[in-house]
Formats: C-alpha cells, sequence, structure tokens
C-alpha cells in the first residue's frame, strides 16, 4: 500500500469515526457545520502536523462525549482529552510530550528547528511600558530575549509532569489543566500548546487588558497555513454553515493555523531581492520562525490525506482585540 493511500484509508477512517461519534453523541445536525473542519483537523493531528487541537468550535461538546472521542480516534493516533476553563482539547500525547519537553529543556535556541513531531520553538513578544509615556497601563509589544523566553517556556514543567503521569498510567480520562499549578495565562499557554511560532506573553489580567489596547492601536499581520481535505471526504458538511463559521473569525475554511504579530514587527524583516533579512527588533528571527513554522506543516502534511496550499501574511489594518 502506497503512503498516499494509506492517508487516504486513514482520513476516510477519520471522516467514519467522526459521524459515528455524532450518531452516538446525537448531535449529528450540530456537528454538520463543522465536520469537515473536524475531520482536516483530526488529520492534522494524526499525522503529526499539531499536538493539540482545541475544540472550541465544536457545539455542547462535554467531558463525557470528548472522552467517547478519544476511545473512537485512538485508532489513529495515541490521543488523550484535556479540558481548561470547560474548554476541550484532544491531543497527540506522545508529541505533545515531546514538544513540553523540548520547550522546557535549557537547551532550546531562539533559532531551533523542529524534530520528528515537535513543534519549533516559537518567538516570544511582551508588553512593556513605552518609553516616555507617563501612564503605567500604557504598553507596547516587544520580542522577549532568550532569557525572559525560558522562564516562560519553564512553566510547562507542571504540565510536562502531569502530561507524563498520565502517559504512564494509560489514563482515559479527562486531564483538567486547571489542576495544574504555575501555566502560563490564557492565551499564553493556548499559543504554545497549539504550536504557534508567535506567542503573545501576558503575566497578568491587568495586563492582559492593558496588551489588548495596544494591539488594538495599531495595524496587525496575520499569518495564516492552509490545507484543503479532498472533495469527497468533505462532502457531507453544511457548507453554507462552515463558510458563515470562516467568515465570523475572518479567515477562509482552508486555514489550519493563524497567528497574528504587530505589522511594524513583521515588516521590518521582510526580504530584500537579494534574499538577505533585515534583523532590526529581532525580526529575522521572527521570520525564521515562521518558515520553520511553514515547513514543519508542509513536511508532516506531505504524507497525509490533506493536501498543503502554503502559508500567507496578510495585512489586517488595526482590529479590536480581546484577550
Amino acid at each position: 500500500m502506497s503512503a498516499a493511500s494509506g492517508a487516504g484509508q486513514r482520513v476516510a477512517g477519520i471522516a467514519k469515526a467522526v459521524d459515528a461519534w455524532a450518531a452516538a453523541w446525537q448531535k449529528v445536525r450540530a456537528l454538520r457545520s463543522c465536520r469537515a473542519r473536524l475531520v482536516a483537523d483530526l488529520e492534522a493531528l494524526a499525522c503529526g502536523a499539531r499536538t493539540v487541537l482545541m475544540l472550541d468550535y465544536v457545539p455542547g461538546l462535554q467531558a463525557k462525549a470528548l472522552l467517547w472521542a478519544v476511545q473512537r480516534f485512538c485508532a489513529f493516533w495515541p490521543c488523550a482529552a484535556m479540558t481548561l476553563h470547560g474548554c476541550p482539547y484532544l491531543v497527540h500525547l506522545p508529541a505533545l510530550v515531546a514538544q513540553c519537553k523540548a520547550l522546557c529543556s535549557a537547551h532550546a535556541a531562539a533559532d531551533a528547528t523542529p524534530t520528528d513531531n515537535c513543534a519549533m520553538v516559537p518567538v516570544l513578544i511582551g508588553f512593556r511600558p513605552q518609553e516616555g509615556s507617563q501612564e503605567q497601563s500604557r504598553v507596547g509589544p516587544v520580542m522577549l530575549q532568550h532569557s525572559e523566553s525560558q522562564a516562560v517556556f519553564s512553566q510547562l514543567q507542571g504540565l510536562l509532569t502531569a502530561l507524563e503521569q498520565h502517559q504512564a498510567k494509560a489514563s482515559t480520562k479527562v486531564l483538567d489543566l486547571e489542576a495544574v499549578r504555575g501555566l502560563p495565562l490564557m492565551p499564553t499557554l493556548s499559543g504554545l500548546l497549539l504550536g504557534y511560532p508567535v506567542v503573545y506573553v501576558l503575566e497578568s489580567v491587568e495586563g492582559a487588558a492593558a496588551a489588548a489596547r495596544a494591539l488594538s492601536a495599531q495595524p496587525l499581520t496575520l499569518i495564516t497555513a492552509h490545507a484543503t481535505l479532498p472533495e469527497e471526504l468533505a462532502a457531507g458538511c453544511d457548507k453554507d454553515a462552515g463558510q458563515q463559521h470562516a467568515a465570523a473569525v475572518g479567515m477562509g475554511a482552508d486555514v489550519m493555523s493563524a497567528c497574528s504579530v504587530p505589522s511594524h514587527m513583521w515588516e521590518e524583516g521582510v526580504e530584500g531581492e537579494d534574499g538577505a533579512v533585515q534583523t532590526a527588533a529581532g525580526s529575522g528571527s521572527l521570520h525564521r520562525a515562521v518558515q520553520a513554522w511553514a515547513a514543519h506543516w508542509e513536511a508532516a502534511l506531505s504524507g497525509s490525506g490533506l493536501k498543503w496550499q502554503g502559508w500567507h501574511a496578510q495585512s489586517l489594518g488595526i482590529r479590536s482585540v480581546n484577550f
């Protein structure tokens, strides 16, 4: 059996499992609006393109149904279930353990590249008081230095311990992340778990509000990775509802992963005609992180049932940001 046919059979199996899950959960109609999205995301998880899948777009998903999903999908990869503040996640357990180990490692470098299923080390953007401002709450985005980034990555140690214990016990229970102490705040944690190449670091609830105001006052650039399912596997979903969902979040239905970055940081690192990358404000490392992230997705999807469609950087202009 060729790799392509094997991947195709896996995607078809995942699609059937999604339909069986919907029937057992008695949520067939509710899942129609996100069936294609769910099948594509599960295939990305199975092939190692991502290590964590946030299921916030699946309406009304509860812990019991999430556990049933784990039992249904474990035939395709060694999966586990997590929740945080009521939001459900499915994870590729060995890959997430490897990812957390890499980020916690003191040897992780700012220009590290991915190994196996482990995501690359992201660029972290924090928020600091602006020079000349007398308002303590007025902050601006800055790229964190390596030592500062390592302090953030080390906060995943508690999660790594919990995941390794979960793996050793072969537990089928849902792992509640609220019981894990010392984790980064959201959305920093979700950005790290979802493997974004650029992650905003928030240190407090008050800091999150100030950071949101800072980002809302300047142009942003959206970085997206794109892939598509074969048409026959996307069939059976409510396309109108799927398109409405995509429009609501401001992205196309083929977007597999997306994050934003302040436009001035991105533009300072745009490659010139000679291929040289400007490195003002550390933007060279930002571009390398995005390129490594895109290369990871492309390589993982090359043996999958999804077709890689490339990555894009699109100006969003000034948008309201909420954390």
